[in-house]
């Protein structure tokens, strides 16, 4: 242990016993306090990574919700679309069957004359 040779060196140079064992106090109660605070960060730090993971979930399901409901108003826009398109084939067919109908005139003069 890298304090038990200071104490060791202090007391070869003469210290007295009483200012060493004061000085391994001090180094003790940093050394407390250093890793109550090492301690405190890594929980911090365990809290926050949960967070960021919570926080990094909830910003990828609200992307895929919202991409899901982009989907969903582009499926529909192309359904109205699609609707729109064939309701005026559907109207332009009518329209052309009813304009395009023999009359009795037309009838007789397209009619096959017999040989």
């Amino acid at each position: 242990d890298f304090k038990l040779q200071i104490e060791q060196a202090k007391i070869a140079n003469g210290e007295k016993l009483e200012d060493v064992s004061e000085w391994s106090l001090t180094v003790e109660a940093a050394q407390t306090s250093a890793d109550e605070n090492i301690a405190y960060l890594r929980k911090w730090l365990t809290e926050y990574k949960q967070r960021e993971r919570l926080s990094e979930n909830e910003g990828q399901q609200a992307f895929l919700e919202q991409s899901r409901k982009d989907q969903l108003e582009f499926e529909r826009t192309q359904l109205e679309m699609r609707l729109t398109y064939e309701k005026k084939i559907e109207e332009t067919k009518a329209n052309h069957s009813k304009t395009t109908e023999p009359t009795s005139n037309q009838a007789a003069k397209t009619a096959k004359l017999p040989k």
